[in-house]
């Protein structure tokens, strides 16, 4: 198990305004080894979703945010997300990869939810 150096538990609370936060450790542990062979910072732009603030982006009630497996990672620019993705693929941790835009701006998802298996690799 990695130590969990890199992030802190307040960058994956709700951003609602509710504080809620059901991080999972596992969800944690991959990006801290994602990041360790990343070598480059990792800016969580969402990670736990309360029900009524997941709803509110326009995600599905079975969002795997809302149970504390998948985050949302700021991209940079596309040489950034050349070498994070290779850092992610070759981790072999996460479950699920979706890449896409929101708001103007670049974001990877990724998550460790095992029952979302079928879907692998999306765009939104």
């Amino acid at each position: 198990m990695p130590e969990i150096k890199n992030f802190s538990l307040s960058e994956f609370a709700c951003h609602c305004g509710c504080t809620e936060n059901h991080t999972k450790l596992e969800l944690l542990e991959g990006l801290q080894i994602v990041r360790n062979n990343f070598n480059e910072k990792i800016t969580i732009v969402s990670g736990y979703r309360c029900l009524g603030h997941n709803r509110s982006v326009g995600s599905e009630d079975t969002s795997s945010h809302i149970k504390g497996l998948a985050a949302d990672i700021l991209v940079y620019d596309t040489g950034y997300a050349f070498k994070i993705l290779k850092s992610i693929f070759d981790t072999g941790i996460f479950t699920r990869i979706g890449f896409g835009e929101y708001k103007g701006k670049l974001h990877l998802h990724v998550d460790r939810d095992t029952d979302k298996v079928q879907d692998r690799l999306w765009g939104y």
